[in-house]
């Protein structure tokens, strides 16, 4: 039996409580675990607990614990105290009783750990998450600062089921906008009991252990792209789709394509593979909306950036060939230089891509841009020479524009000029 006694306040707000233990048999090992308890002693034939409570209606929780016998007692109350201005009353509610064997030396163990809500391991964007931790005995002293959550910011709850089995969640911010693991473990330093204070040592369970969720909360992003260059002349031009995790419900019918048309489409998780056939010569884009496919997680995945290409399967040709210093067609100039310009930005020009007809000299080639190049003949036997002389593309298939198609037709589209070369004085009449 359990009983309370209220001696004077010692003031208006305190209250020195009694509490009276009358045991059936004879009890040792008896201690009072309340927030301001101050000792215990022995009255034949009661064990009396001393506490110190506030006056302000709020149940104080306490633990009180003996041995009788063999058989270790944990009895677990509260009081309160409260006021009605000229009368105070103090009230005991005992909420448990709990029993263990004194002979008990076995430290509890972990029976298992395990995910409540979700109960996968990887999860989207969740409210909270929930861990079940269950003891294979019953357990005292367990409290939310026995645990610690690791890979986001948050907080703990800790709710008991039963004296083996309690519930601990999580929450915060990071369970809307995080990704990768987040981790619940024992702190060291935990001071988790069997009911006759054998320490929890191994936090290690010897069943289930679930201890962690991946948070996936990333949308999965695609990005398309190609091995062919930025212009092209191939006739099917492959794609690759990759998107940032793997992925589901991603079908053909979910690219939208200006220019050309898809086929072939293949692929699984995060890797997808196409093959794009140009319609025609000209700019081609290939777009993949939102919500296109599905994470493991059912998160819709990202817009796609547009992706483009120009397909190129046209040579390209010499726009003309005109004189540039000097500009007048007859001339006894040593040196000559020729504009020469393509209809396309080209690669690959360089002095062994050229002829002179008329005479012989040494030729030097200056770019301007990628379509506009200075040709200049210079030496040789133009400081002699009389007559035409004019340059020639040779039609050399190191000339190649972007998409590597090679020049095949070296005759100019337009002007196509020469120099008439006069280097022979006038004579008296």
């Amino acid at each position: 039996m359990i009983a309370l006694t209220v001696p004077p306040a010692l003031s208006d707000n305190i209250y020195d409580l009694v509490f009276r233990i009358q045991p059936k048999a004879d009890i040792s090992d008896v201690s009072l675990d309340c927030a301001t308890s101050f000792g215990t002693s022995t009255a034949p034939p009661f064990y009396l607990a001393s506490y110190r409570a506030n006056v302000d209606g709020l149940p104080n929780a306490c633990t009180l614990r003996y041995v009788a016998d063999v058989t270790a007692v944990m009895v677990e109350f509260t009081a309160t105290v409260t006021t009605d201005g000229s009368t105070k009353t103090a009230s005991l509610d005992v909420t448990s009783v709990r029993e263990g064997s004194s002979a008990d030396t076995d430290a509890p163990t972990i029976a298992s750990l395990t995910r409540i809500r979700p109960t996968t391991e990887l999860t989207g964007a969740v409210p909270e998450l929930v861990w079940q931790i269950a003891f294979d005995e019953d357990v005292q002293n367990v409290d939310v600062s026995d645990f610690v959550a690791t890979g986001g910011e948050g907080s703990l709850g800790l709710r008991r089921l039963t004296d083996r089995q309690y519930e601990i969640t999580f929450q915060g911010a990071v369970l809307m906008s995080g990704n990768g693991p987040l981790t619940l473990s024992l702190v060291p330093g935990q001071d988790i009991t069997d009911l006759v204070g054998n320490a929890l040592t191994d936090t290690a369970p010897i069943g289930a252990n679930e201890p962690s969720f991946i948070l996936d909360t990333a949308r999965p992003r695609p990005t398309i792209g190609s091995s062919a260059s930025a212009a092209t002349n191939l006739a099917v031009i492959p794609l690759t789709i990759q998107f940032s995790e793997a992925v589901t419900e991603l079908t053909l019918g979910d690219f939208i394509v200006s220019g050309g048309a898809i086929s072939g489409f293949s692929g699984t998780e995060a890797d997808y593979s196409a093959n794009l056939t140009p319609s025609g010569d000209g700019v081609i884009t290939v777009d993949l909306p939102s919500a296109a496919a599905l994470d493991q997680v059912g998160q819709p995945s990202l817009a796609a950036e547009t992706f483009t290409i120009t397909s190129d399967r046209r040579a390209p040709r010499v726009a003309s060939i005109e004189r540039r210093t000097p500009t007048d067609a007859l001339s006894n100039a040593d040196s000559l230089t020729w504009r020469v310009v393509f209809d396309e930005p080209v690669t690959g020009v360089g002095a062994e891509d050229f002829t002179l007809s008329g005479t012989s000299a040494d030729l030097s080639v200056a770019a301007i841009d990628s379509t506009q190049y200075d040709v200049t003949a210079s030496g040789g036997l133009l400081a002699s020479f009389e007559g035409t002389v004019s340059l020639a593309v040779t039609g050399s298939a190191a000339i190649q524009d972007l998409a590597t198609n090679s020049i095949s037709d070296p005759q100019p589209v337009g002007a196509n000029e020469s120099y008439t070369l006069d280097n022979t004085a006038p004579s008296s009449a």
